[in-house]
């Protein structure tokens, strides 16, 4: 039931909500970066030899890059009054930083035993 009155919230709004379109979809690709990054850290690599891991640059600007995208766009949406529009944007960093902070601790974790 909740569900279904959430749905028709969003569905049946005045505006079309462009702004928590474009937070979800910052969301989503924000998140394919932190799985590759984690998961496959070689995709990232140079033959270089390079000091700094390319992998955790490109995890870095892609979380601070969506960060703020994500609090502008969210901002605005809120502005126009869209349906969540805010809450979408934060539930989205929420989860990317426990999946950075989680991924960080489990990697330690496993390396020192």
């Amino acid at each position: 039931m909740l569900g279904r009155v959430m749905f028709n919230r969003i569905m049946n709004q005045e505006r079309t909500p462009v702004f928590t379109a474009i937070s979800f979809f910052t969301t989503v690709c924000v998140e394919v970066v932190i799985i590759m990054s984690v998961t496959c850290p070689s995709c990232f690599r140079t033959g270089g030899g390079l000091v700094v891991e390319w992998s955790v640059v490109v995890l870095a600007l892609a979380v601070l890059g969506g960060l703020v995208v994500n609090l502008v766009v969210g901002g605005i949406a809120a502005n126009r009054g869209e349906y969540l529009g805010m809450n979408i944007a934060l539930m989205g960093m929420l989860v990317w930083i426990l999946k950075v902070i989680g991924s960080y601790a489990v990697g330690h974790v496993c390396c020192q035993s």
